[in-house]
């Protein structure tokens, strides 16, 4: 049987690292687990994610086809994907699946890249031990590279017609969206999370904020953890606008306060937290750091009694109306000479393409305001033509 196992790993320098491994028997799963090392290296819920799911695919390879993780092929992969959208290895005939396009797609992802990272581990060492031996030719263990290599769109575009439709959510918020959300937070640290993610941080970095990593004077904070960068080696400041601060500032020391001072009358063991973001309800996570689930439970309570639909609302909202305000000042605002590269940087992005999928292409703000510069620049251009040949 195998399970998901939390595991606090020790650094050189005293640092604790959370991780998630996999268990079979209670013993660990070397390969599997060095895997799970690497992928949750910059993001402990990215680590968790993968756990999870390469842990059901393992136990469905043993359950369904007496294989293990060695002997998989190609057609085990998709039959374990069929069970997930219809519950059985051989459902063709079901309208509608169990899971959502993206779903599948997502185990297919981690499933892809165990196995990737399995082949590279196994071509170091074939080529220490037996200098390029043949084991890619070979029909049968460790045959990974017919899995590695799956197209995952080709391998899902006969069964998109058959899982659920894709959730539909709000990705940018009105003027009046968040104004009825920030209303509706019962807690200012709660007011101040979703404040962070309106500024267009992630909520990964929100919540691995630590209490020295904000700097009440300069009204910045410093990313402790990013996508795609090394946990404390971000190197990344975001200025944040006044109403922000003052949030964050009455938080610590109101709310923050109170319940280390609780916490610390209550517990004899009592450690001063270092996360910016902690729980301030008494009971077991109490002054506990804040988590994903946590706090998008709360955000979408916050929409629901905002009148907006609670299964619409996602964490990364913030960060796509951040990236359209940009946009839109960058347009209205020319003189202040806001390039797409300002942008990619403001946002973090290591490629300036991927902006697309934050762009709200439906926005007339946007298009009107582009044509009229269009506009504009073309009626000089004819100006400049017509001095230049009359006068």
């Amino acid at each position: 049987m195998y399970k998901v196992q939390k595991v606090d790993l020790l650094t050189t320098v005293g640092e604790v690292l959370r991780r998630y491994h996999i268990i079979k028997n209670n013993m660990p799963v070397y390969r599997v687990n060095i895997f799970l090392d690497d992928v949750g290296r910059n993001s402990e819920n990215t680590g968790k994610q993968y756990a999870y799911r390469l842990c059901k695919f393992l136990q469905f390879l043993e359950d369904k086809r007496g294989k293990s993780y060695k002997q998989v092929k190609k057609a085990d992969v998709m039959r374990f994907i069929d069970s997930l959208l219809f519950g059985s290895e051989s459902a063709f005939y079901i309208d509608k699946g169990r899971v959502t396009y993206g779903t599948a797609r997502h185990y297919l992802t981690v499933i892809k890249e165990f196995y990737r990272f399995l082949e590279d581990e196994m071509h170091v060492e074939s080529n220490i031990v037996f200098e390029r031996t043949k084991k890619r030719n070979s029909k049968n263990a460790y045959l990974f590279g017919q899995i590695w290599d799956l197209d995952i769109t080709t391998a899902l575009s006969r069964r998109i017609s058959r899982t659920k439709s894709s959730k539909e959510h709000i990705k940018w918020y009105t003027e009046e969206e968040k104004e009825a959300i920030k209303e509706n937070f019962s807690t200012l640290r709660d007011k101040a999370i979703f404040l962070l993610t309106l500024q267009g941080m992630r909520i990964d970095e929100v919540l691995s904020l630590r209490i020295f990593d904000y700097d009440s004077e300069n009204m910045e904070v410093s990313l402790y953890a990013s996508k795609g960068k090394e946990r404390g080696n971000v190197g990344s400041v975001v200025v944040i606008p006044i109403e922000t601060a003052k949030t964050i500032d009455d938080y610590l020391f109101n709310e923050r306060d109170l319940a280390l001072n609780r916490s610390q009358e209550t517990n004899s063991e009592w450690e001063y937290p270092q996360q910016l973001f902690i729980n301030l309800r008494s009971g077991l996570n109490f002054c506990k750091p804040v988590t994903y689930r946590n706090y998008l439970c709360i955000l979408k309570n916050a929409a629901k009694n905002a009148g907006l639909n609670p299964t619409q609302i996602r964490t990364h909202s913030g960060r796509s109306t951040k990236t359209m305000e940009l946009l839109h000042h960058q347009i209205i605002h020319p003189e202040d000479n806001l390039t797409d590269e300002h942008i990619r940087q403001l946002m973090r992005w290591s490629n300036a393409n991927s902006i697309t999928p934050y762009i709200n292409y439906q926005d007339k703000k946007l298009a009107i305001e582009s044509a009229k510069k269009i506009r504009n620049r073309m009626q000089g251009a004819i100006e400049d033509e017509y001095d230049k040949n009359y006068n």
